[in-house]
C-alpha cells in the first residue's frame, strides 16, 4: 500500500509477504525435490536458485515482486529445505546440483526460462549456461 510517492518519508509500504504455492518435483526414485512458486501460471518462468546453507525461503520477499512480470520457481537443492537428501554414502557434488536444476526444469515442462541465482545458486546458472549455450533460455 503506498499513500506517497516510493521514495518520499510518507509513504506507506505494505510488506506482507505472499505466500507461495509448494511443488514436489519427483526426479527420481531416490530424489525429491521441492519448490515455491509466486506469480501467474502463463508468466515466463524464472527459476531461483538459491545459495550454501539456505533454501527456498531465500526468495520469500524478493519473489512476490518479481512474480508482477515472472511466474517465480524457487527450487530447493537436493539436500536443502524439504527437498529429500541423498542417501547414505552418495556426496553432494556441484556439477550434479547442475544436472538437477536440469532434470528439475524437464520435469516441471520449462521449455523456456531464465535462472536467477544467489551464491551457490549463482554458481551453478553459470555451470547450467555453460552446459546449455544453445538453449533458449537465459541466465541473470
Amino acid at each position: 500500500m503506498h499513500k506517497a510517492g516510493r521514495n518520499s518519508p510518507d509513504a506507506h509500504v505494505d510488506l506482507r509477504v505472499t505466500l507461495p504455492t509448494e511443488q514436489r518435483i519427483t526426479l527420481s526414485h531416490h530424489l525429491t525435490l521441492t519448490a515455491q512458486s509466486w506469480g501467474a501460471s502463463d508468466a515466463p518462468p524464472l527459476l531461483t536458485l538459491h545459495g550454501w546453507l539456505d533454501n527456498a525461503g531465500s526468495y520469500a520477499f524478493l519473489a512476490p515482486l518479481l512474480a508482477e512480470r515472472w511466474r517465480v520457481i524457487a527450487l530447493e537443492l537436493p539436500g536443502h529445505g524439504h527437498s529429500s537428501h541423498l542417501p547414505a554414502g552418495i556426496n553432494y557434488h556441484y556439477v550434479d546440483y547442475v544436472s538437477a536444476v536440469l532434470a528439475a526444469a524437464d520435469a516441471l515442462q520449462l521449455e523456456r526460462y531464465t535462472l536467477l541465482g544467489h551464491s551457490l545458486g549463482a554458481g551453478i546458472a553459470s555451470w547450467w549456461r555453460r552446459r546449455n549455450r544453445k538453449a533458449s533460455s537465459s541466465c541473470i
